[in-house]
């Protein structure tokens, strides 16, 4: 594959006009060489070359420094996103942590609360059944039964009902508990999603860089063979090689870190989760051959049914001089799943067309990078919806009433 092939289909559209102008270079380069003069002399070579020369570094200077400042401004905000992922991170942490240990110091202190509680109820009671009791020895035997066992069930029914309020009190701690989990779950899968967004624009920032420091190697190479010098590759030692876009690792060590926290704090240390969580899709999106022959396949059966339908309707019309079924009460059936196929078809067709111009719908439409129907499994479910309702109408026109009633 050709770099101009490579930069086109490995570009980040939102940035397309912030990486290297390789085709206007190459462009400049060929227009130059054809337009040079064809005289003998070699001083007015000489002299054209270098303005050439000179015009074509300004360009590449210029392209130079805008690629420099476009990347740092991207560097500093992913200085500032990654702090604050480092931060919410941490709250995150640190909350989960406090909760444990607030969970673990109720719980126990829940227990010592109800034996403290029974313990107070039966102190209670025994010297409320003290104060109440006969004190002489010549007391009535079965008044002392009787007020035994009104002391037992008092007893009983205190301690049932302090069974009851810890029973509700545990419950009541329970759902706080289940909806502190809820919501900490949540907050969990949302600071996975930030980072895995993170790591995939620094990935886009790591390739930018690499795509431009390559197309500037090419066409400083290209230069130099076609103008015949060595120019093209000191410019580059010079400029290229000392840029800041270059030489920075800052990308990288962002990238490290990012891997090293999602794989400690949101992983549980399970790096090889941690990666397939992280996993970038190919720069460019291509579709698989088996794909691509399922939609031939079935926009073939179409192209077959749908003539074969039309005709059905013309000649069951003309024999009959109506059709076979209610067609107003047909349409009122079909229509629901016609809008259902529609509605796919124009998805289909948009997403083909942002994709040939350049528009990334993924991103703007904030859907999953990783895990998404391409403009090609969108048109072949359409077909297979179609494929189904036109099966079903041939099928009813074909058969007799008797046979298949459907309206």
């Amino acid at each position: 594959m050709k770099f101009a092939e490579r930069l086109a289909a490995h570009i980040t559209p939102e940035w397309n006009s912030q990486y290297i102008k390789y085709d206007e270079m190459k462009e400049f380069l060929y227009q130059y060489e054809q337009n040079a003069p064809v005289q003998d002399d070699e001083h007015l070579l000489q002299r054209y070359f270098a303005r050439a020369d000179e015009i074509f570094f300004q360009f590449c200077d210029k392209e130079l420094i805008k690629i420099n400042t476009f990347f740092a401004e991207k560097l500093a905000e992913a200085q500032r996103k990654f702090e604050n992922l480092k931060s919410e991170l941490k709250d995150n942490y640190h909350l989960m942590n406090r909760k444990k240990d607030r969970s673990m110091f109720k719980s126990s202190k829940l227990k010592v609360d109800q034996d403290d509680d029974e313990d107070e109820a039966r102190t209670k009671l025994l010297e409320e059944s003290d104060l109440k009791s006969p004190r002489t020895l010549g007391s009535n035997s079965s008044v002392s039964v009787r007020n035994r066992g009104q002391k037992s069930s008092v007893i009983s029914n205190v301690l049932s009902n302090t069974g009851a309020q810890t029973i509700t009190q545990r419950l009541i701690e329970k759902n706080r508990e289940r909806q502190q989990k809820n919501k900490q779950f949540r907050k969990e899968n949302d600071l996975k999603l930030a980072f895995s967004e993170f790591y995939l624009s620094l990935i886009l920032l790591q390739n930018y860089q690499t795509l431009n420091f390559t197309g500037f190697r090419k066409i400083l190479k290209k230069h130099d063979k076609i103008f015949k010098t060595d120019r093209g590759a000191e410019w580059h030692k010079t400029y290229v090689e000392t840029a800041p876009f270059y030489t920075t690792k800052k990308v990288d060590i962002f990238i490290n870190d990012v891997v090293n926290l999602f794989t400690q704090y949101l992983e549980n240390g399970d790096r090889e989760r941690a990666m397939k969580r992280l996993r970038v899709p190919p720069f460019e999106e291509k579709q698989s051959p088996w794909t691509t022959f399922r939609l031939g396949l079935s926009m073939g059966m179409i192209f077959v049914l749908l003539p074969v339908t039309i005709l059905l309707l013309i000649f069951t019309y003309a024999s009959n001089n109506e059709l076979s079924f209610n067609w107003k009460i047909a349409i009122k059936l079909y229509r629901s799943p016609f809008f259902i196929i529609m509605h796919i078809f124009f998805i289909g067709i948009n997403s083909y067309g942002w994709s040939r111009s350049g528009v990334n719908h993924v991103l703007i439409f904030e859907i999953d990078p990783r895990n998404h129907l391409t403009y090609q499994q969108l048109l072949e479910l359409v077909n297979i919806g179609l494929f189904l309702n036109l099966k079903i109408l041939i099928l009813k026109l074909i058969l007799p009433r008797d046979d298949l009633v459907l309206v």
